[in-house]
Parts: C-alpha cells; structure tokens; sequence
C-alpha cells in the first residue's frame, strides 16, 4: 500500500466533461459518488476516509477525492493519518 503525506501535492489532471442541458434548462447536476481510501496513522492503526463528490464519471470522482484528501480540513479530520489515495474506490449514488 502506497500511502501518501499531507506534503503530497495532488495530482490535478482530471477535470470534469462538460454537462448536458435539458432542452433550453440549466446544466444537469452531476450524480454523487462516495470515495473511500485507506488510512495509516502514525500509530499503526487502520482506518478509511469518505468524501462525497460531484462528478460525471468514475476517473473525476477520484480526481476530486484526491483533491480533497489533501486539503487542510481532511488531514485534520484524520488527525494527520497517511492516505493511500491509489487504492481508493467509488461507488455512484
């Protein structure tokens, strides 16, 4: 397992398509996946962190989460845990 630092820069590549608009209507919201990887902490216990995203498919909603994983608020709330973003999976809701 490849567990990433807080330092990690996140990888940004994926960006979301464009969405479909109903005839003459606002864009279509894009459906939510739930993105779950596993976590390390320094103490040797396991755990798993969720985020929901918005996304159009599997490879943005993973995108996303990686973005998210690294954000000071999702370190905090895993208490500074290693991530493994490699090995995340998502489910569309």
């Amino acid at each position: 397992m490849a567990f990433a630092s807080a330092a990690t820069a996140p990888d940004t590549t994926c960006r979301a398509a464009p969405t479909a608009r109903p005839s003459g209507g606002s864009p279509l919201p894009e459906p939510f996946w739930l993105v779950t990887a596993p976590t390390l902490s320094h103490h040797g216990t396991t755990g798993i962190q969720t985020f929901a995203v918005r996304a159009a498919s599997l490879r943005v909603a993973l995108g996303r989460a990686r973005e998210a994983a690294h954000t000071e608020t999702a370190v905090l709330r895993r208490r500074a845990a290693l991530i493994d973003v490699s090995a995340a999976t998502a489910t569309r809701l």
